[in-house]
């Protein structure tokens, strides 16, 4: 049976958030021993994670709570992507609050467990916040690359060090005193205590575990939350980056199999605004390698033939119209106009978002500028064709 684009990618997005995972717990491995290295996975768990931002959630035009409707995904929690990061992020803060709990009023602790609960499930998309009277599948609109994938890199490698050196830190405060039994805690906090001293059991009889006292210990925890932030987020842009053009040749490749056979796809028509003219470019010669002939007005147009007329009959010929959408096209009355005639003709028309201010609420942009009916397509994404 033949396998699609999107299901190679999952399987090599899955592939390598294994990989990600297996090598931030073998970073850890040496700094805080076999158990209690897994907590390291938190950091290629929140990068891999396709998850929905809060703030997508919003109150209606009433402002009332009830303009929305709750909807249970199943799905979400059987990839283990999400499952890993909910338990990880699950333990971490409702683990916390256990330890801490003599000091936190019964009412207020459990509230803060379900507040803790309720954010995680909607973050990772298994509970999902639906306007009503509107099918919205904002888990679904998350998953895209970045526009910057080396500041995304950059950010992730240090924000895995903060995260990490801050840890090693905080538990080298806690379990010298507390672990060798030279101080304890000022509030009554056995379960606490009791954690303490085994992780400090743990870190004794790990590599670096005669390194705890000295200073520069938390510095090595950094060094590894460095690697790891790194390592999961290139990993990350790579396979989706990989995933995102596969389907693009798999939708021009299904369009030419609906049309006349031909050994090579296809002629493809791009449509594009002037100011994205450079990514057009990078695009037309990744797609020459795979399609008969790419049709981008700079090149195929003479100076002497009628130039609305060229791209009507380029549009008329073409087997897909490609379409680039930035804030700059959906301003443009020509694209508009070239879309709209593809749309008449039956062609099979493929949108690429390019513009990473349109990564959120694409359809809604796409309805605020007259593209209303664009609005059905599968939008596809990619902020470089790479």
């Amino acid at each position: 049976m033949r396998t699609t684009s999107r299901e190679r990618g999952s399987r090599r997005r899955r592939l390598w958030w294994l990989f990600s995972c297996v090598l931030a717990w073998a970073l850890c491995l040496p700094l805080v021993g076999p158990w209690a290295a897994f907590i390291g996975l938190t950091v290629p768990a929140a990068v891999f994670i396709r998850c929905v931002p809060l703030w997508l959630y919003r109150l209606g035009p009433t402002g009332s709570i009830t303009d929305y409707r709750l909807r249970w995904s199943w799905s979400a929690l059987a990839d283990p992507e999400r499952v890993l990061f909910l338990v990880c992020a699950g333990s971490l803060g409702t683990g916390m609050l256990w330890l801490l709990e003599p000091l936190v009023p019964a009412p207020l602790y459990w509230l803060a467990q379900l507040t803790i609960a309720l954010e995680v499930l909607l973050w990772m998309g298994a509970l999902t916040v639906v306007p009503a009277g509107r099918p919205w599948t904002p888990a679904e609109e998350a998953v895209v690359p970045t526009r910057r994938p080396e500041v995304f890199i950059v950010g992730c490698a240090l924000a895995g060090a903060v995260l990490y050196g801050v840890a090693a830190w905080c538990v080298r405060r806690l379990a010298l005193p507390v672990g060798r039994r030279t101080g304890s805690f000022r509030w009554e906090l056995p379960r606490l205590e009791d954690g303490v001293r085994w992780l400090d059991g743990q870190i004794a009889d790990s590599l670096f575990g005669v390194s705890l006292p000295q200073p520069y210990w938390p510095l090595l925890a950094a060094g590894a939350g460095l690697i790891a932030g790194g390592a999961a987020a290139t990993a990350r842009e790579l396979v989706m980056r990989a995933a995102t053009v596969g389907q693009l040749f798999e939708e021009l490749a299904e369009a030419q199999e609906e049309g006349p056979g031909a050994a090579k796809i296809g002629k493809v028509f791009v449509s594009y605004s002037r100011r994205d003219s450079a990514f057009a470019e990078q695009l037309r010669v990744r797609l020459a390698t795979r399609v008969r002939e790419v049709w981008v007005d700079w090149l195929s147009i003479e100076p002497s033939t009628q130039w609305r007329q060229s791209i009507d009959d380029a549009i008329q010929g073409s087997d897909a119209v490609v379409v680039l959408l930035s804030k700059d096209a959906l301003r443009s009355k020509y694209c508009w106009s070239e879309c709209e005639r593809a749309i008449e003709l039956g062609k099979r028309i493929l949108p690429v978002i390019i513009d990473p201010g349109l990564e959120k609420g694409a359809s809604a942009a796409l309805r605020a500028d007259g593209w209303d009916s664009l609005t059905g397509y599968q939008l596809l994404r990619m902020s470089r064709p790479e």
